[in-house]
């Protein structure tokens, strides 16, 4: 339920109002319906909680990137705003297609996780979650879509 219209709605679905209702029954003033209804997160909002999520798991990374970009005497906040996620997120993958194929012949024996992870996360990661709202669902191609949600999912 992701529409200013429904606030009241929002309000009657926290888990104070869930747990009113399950430990005091009828005399809670909640209805028995309140407990059926499943809140929703509009897709855009899905996309944008992605970026926060990769970006935070992997703060150190964007830290050093951002460091090397911007100057060591700029600050990353823990939890940047969603513009500068993005910039980081396009930086990374755009830096990385230019020097895919040099660091893959280098490792592509390794059997370390670091090397493994980060690979992972450039070739894999940051591009779904680039993609996965503007490209994947706009395309209306719902199988990736899917694909895309529930690996996102997985991470």
């Amino acid at each position: 339920m992701d529409y200013p219209g429904q606030l009241n709605v929002r309000r009657a679905i926290t888990c104070r109002a869930i747990t009113r209702r399950i430990k005091f029954g009828d005399s809670s003033g909640i209805p028995e319906q309140i407990l059926h209804i499943v809140p929703i997160i509009g897709l855009l909002h899905v996309s944008l909680n992605s970026y926060e999520t990769v970006f935070l798991l992997n703060y150190q990374f964007f830290d050093l990137l951002f460091h090397r970009i911007f100057g060591n005497n700029k600050v990353l906040a823990q939890k940047p705003k969603p513009y500068k996620i993005n910039i980081l997120l396009e930086l990374a993958y755009q830096g990385w297609s230019k020097i895919h194929s040099i660091v893959i012949r280098k490792f592509e024996h390794s059997k370390d996780p670091e090397p493994r992870y980060l690979i992972n996360l450039l070739d894999n990661i940051v591009l779904l979650v680039l993609d996965f709202y503007f490209i994947i669902f706009r395309s209306g191609n719902w199988q990736a879509y899917l694909e895309a949600m529930f690996y996102i999912l997985t991470y």
